[in-house]
């Protein structure tokens, strides 16, 4: 009572002083965490593939990615380096390796297509919902009222 909450969605960083924010929350590297930070979690970052092209050409230990197109997201400022496959290779021990080819794209749904976020979905073991929003894309979502709704009843059970 007499709060006034505001969620907003955004890819870049803000400033909490400047921008007039109280709280955070950030997907990225320690260095844009901020002095006052508190690491909420982690990830683990991998290669997956589909089951059929898995049959074509194996995949058993990271150097087999030699064999195979690598799709990754387009991130020319270098502001996501988790989303690059220099990092994962370096991180893999295998920074020389080069993979068959490779093919960068400007949005997540061109890399993953929506269509697959149904079985995405169904093999997540941890806590979820499902929530379709009828006419939003992936970036439109914040202006979808049924959006934050459900956001923040998931959040309260």
């Amino acid at each position: 009572p007499g709060i006034d909450v505001r969620i907003t969605a955004e890819t870049r960083v803000q400033d909490l002083e400047r921008d007039g924010l109280d709280v955070a929350i950030r997907h990225g590297p320690p260095a844009l965490a901020g002095p006052n930070a508190i690491r909420l979690f982690g990830e683990r970052v991998f290669p997956v593939c589909s089951p059929k092209l898995l049959k074509k050409l194996p995949l058993s230990q990271p150097a087999d990615l030699k064999n195979h197109c690598l799709l990754q997201y387009s991130d020319p400022e270098g502001r996501h380096p988790w989303l690059n496959w220099k990092t994962w290779l370096e991180v893999a021990g295998i920074a020389e390796l080069r993979p068959a080819s490779t093919l960068s794209f400007s949005g997540y749904d061109q890399i993953i297509p929506a269509e697959h976020s149904r079985r995405l979905y169904a093999a997540w073991g941890g806590p979820k919902q499902w929530v379709e929003l009828q006419g939003a894309g992936h970036n439109s979502t914040d202006s979808a009222p049924a959006f934050w709704e459900n956001i923040w009843k998931f959040l309260m059970r």
